[in-house]
């Protein structure tokens, strides 16, 4: 938040039960992973790793993974190949393996990234544009196509993978349109 702290809630309860303190500006985004007991979370040019998050022991900072040159506004993490995704409002997008090696440095030109999702199953992300533009990329940093039509800039963005909608169990098939009369 603008307090620059991560706060854990229990829901029910509505009470803080942890607060994760360090950040030197206001923190733009978080993901974490309770079972692993790991946040990841972004600011003002830095990334910070955060570990035993949740454990009544107090907290550990672990590390801050830097490089980037204006506010962080996106973290995601595949905790399963320990990967990180962060980016930037300048436009770079950096992948991070779990011990902070840079994989991947992806920098986009004379424009403003406002939002990026990953799609770990295939290594490919969506970066939203303020310019209304998106483009899919893969790992390695290439842009894979471009996406057009939006009017204004892109606020948020989701993938599901999937090349064709799938069905809802249960739902029929909408019905065919009927014919124009002549």
């Amino acid at each position: 938040s603008r307090d620059c702290c991560l706060r854990l809630w229990h829901v029910e309860s509505a009470e803080t039960f942890r607060e994760l303190m360090g950040h030197m500006a206001p923190v733009c985004c978080v993901t974490a992973n309770f079972k692993k007991q790991i946040a990841i979370s972004g600011s003002i040019a830095i990334v910070r790793v955060w570990i035993n998050i949740a454990s009544r022991a107090t907290h550990e900072y672990y590390r801050d993974w830097e490089g980037h040159v204006g506010w962080v506004i996106a973290v995601a993490a595949d905790w399963t190949r320990e990967v990180s995704l962060s980016v930037d409002s300048e436009g770079t997008m950096r992948l991070f393996a779990g011990d902070g090696t840079r994989v991947v440095r992806n920098t986009s030109e004379n424009r403003r990234v406002t939002c990026v999702t990953p799609l770990w199953a295939s290594n490919r992300f969506l970066r939203g544009f303020d310019d209304g533009l998106l483009h899919v990329w893969t790992e390695d940093g290439a842009v894979e196509q471009e996406l057009q039509g939006h009017e204004s800039g892109v606020a948020c963005v989701a993938l599901d993978g999937a090349a064709a909608p799938a069905p809802v169990d249960g739902a029929e098939e909408a019905p065919e349109a009927p014919e124009a009369p002549e």
